[in-house]
């Protein structure tokens, strides 16, 4: 089955991709991944303002870890870190609200514990696993900087099991360290940034062109096989023509779903995605009524 390529713009120029960087923030999964990738010193930085723990030593960090699941349901973490208490740090950056976020932290933190789990050791000796979920607009935190879920039971006696839920709230933008971190996490521009340590890990990411270039493409083809995976399959259960055109459109909205999620307006993405101007308004319309 051949799909008409010439009806998806793959390729950015030089000064398309620039721009676009410029306006990434921490919260762009593209510009995040340089961010941290083997970084452990800006890890443990971020790590120690989060969780209150000024001696924490991150000794190894990997960006989009996945952990396979040949029975079930893999996950991919944006940061995994571990310390040098060999206890697991799993980070994620959230655009927009999901009324999953609970589940999904829970089954990650599972995921780390059932990985690192050794075998016939007692199950009291699972590592640590902290699930720390950024929010942009503050989900799950109810009104607080920061909200910790945990295991109680009716006498709200708390138990640790090894699973730490923590929700960070971007909104919180006070002038302490947490307020200070979450600011620079919406900033462009690093001179306006107050944390000099995330300022300086800031620039040299944004400096790293290549790896930028690469996630870029990877992510814009991962939206494009996704939407033609789907219209692949439908194509088989429905006639060849009308299956493509939804895996299109499926893959179209994927893309303007992800560049809305890293801040860009209705402008720009016309602009970087190469889709026609109505399509990309079409999809923003309906994603506001979602």
């Amino acid at each position: 089955m051949e799909v008409d390529m010439s009806r998806i713009k793959k390729n950015f120029t030089r000064k398309q991709l620039d721009e676009a960087y410029a306006q990434m923030t921490l919260y762009s999964d593209v510009l995040s991944q340089v961010f941290f990738k083997d970084n452990p010193e800006v890890t443990s930085h971020v790590l120690r303002i989060i969780l209150d723990k000024p001696d924490l030593i991150v000794t190894q960090v990997k960006v989009q870890n996945e952990i396979a699941n040949p029975f079930g349901h893999s996950v991919r973490f944006d940061v995994l870190a571990t310390d040098s208490q060999n206890d697991y740090y799993n980070i994620e950056i959230q655009n927009a609200n999901s009324p999953h976020l609970l589940w999904r932290a829970d089954y990650y933190g599972a995921a780390i514990k059932m990985k690192h789990l050794e075998k016939k050791a007692q199950y009291c000796k699972m590592p640590n696993a902290f699930v720390i979920f950024i929010t942009r607009d503050g989900y799950h935190c109810n009104g607080r900087p920061i909200n910790h879920i945990q295991m109680r039971d009716d006498d709200n006696i708390v138990y640790d099991v090894g699973t730490h839920i923590v929700f960070v709230n971007g909104q919180c933008k006070d002038s302490n360290p947490l307020g200070n971190l979450m600011h620079d996490f919406e900033c462009t521009d690093p001179a306006q940034m107050r944390d000099p340590v995330i300022a300086e890990h800031f620039t040299k990411a944004r400096g790293e062109k290549k790896n930028m270039d690469a996630i870029q493409t990877r992510l814009y083809g991962v939206a494009v096989a996704e939407g033609l995976q789907i219209g692949l399959k439908k194509g088989l259960k429905q006639g060849h023509k009308e299956g493509i055109d939804e895996g299109i459109a499926m893959m179209q909205h994927t893309i303007v779903a992800n560049m809305l999620s890293q801040g860009m307006n209705e402008r720009d993405i016309v602009r970087y995605s190469g889709l026609a101007p109505e399509i990309v308004r079409d999809i923003i319309h309906e994603n506001g009524k979602k």
